[in-house]
């Protein structure tokens, strides 16, 4: 099944974020449309909290995981308890990463720009997998 909500609407632009279940995790398709009869650049920070195991991090704490580069360029999560994952893979380069500790998980920030042309459309991807030791 898919699950489509709307993100963000204004009378010029809205973006759409649609949620799809894959074999090895979810994906998460984003549809930037610029309805203005100007260009537009977009910066766009994605924000996803991710805490693999969770109900080992109740036990071993936020400690328990640590941020990882899967592939040297997909960040993610790793829970160094059980040894599983989960990581972030963009279709798109992203052009700035930051991440935080938070109470039972580790949150990351990918940001990505965007110049929309006049009543155009842009697509992009970010697929979320578990990685097993």
């Amino acid at each position: 099944g898919v699950f489509c909500y709307l993100n963000y609407l204004t009378p010029t632009f809205v973006i759409e974020k649609r949620v799809r279940q894959t074999p090895d995790g979810l994906a998460i398709h984003y549809t930037i449309d610029n309805q203005d009869k100007a260009p537009h650049r977009l910066r766009l920070k994605v924000s996803s909290e991710l805490s693999p195991d969770y109900a080992d991090v109740l036990t071993g704490g936020h400690g328990s995981l640590s941020f990882s580069m899967f592939d040297d360029r997909c960040p993610g999560v790793l829970n160094e308890r059980t040894r599983r994952g989960l990581m972030l893979k963009p279709l798109q380069d992203w052009t700035k990463l930051e991440h935080t500790v938070n109470l039972l998980a580790l949150e990351v920030w990918l940001t990505f720009e965007f110049e929309l042309a006049p009543r155009s459309a842009q697509t992009f991807e970010i697929e979320l997998t578990i990685q097993r030791p």
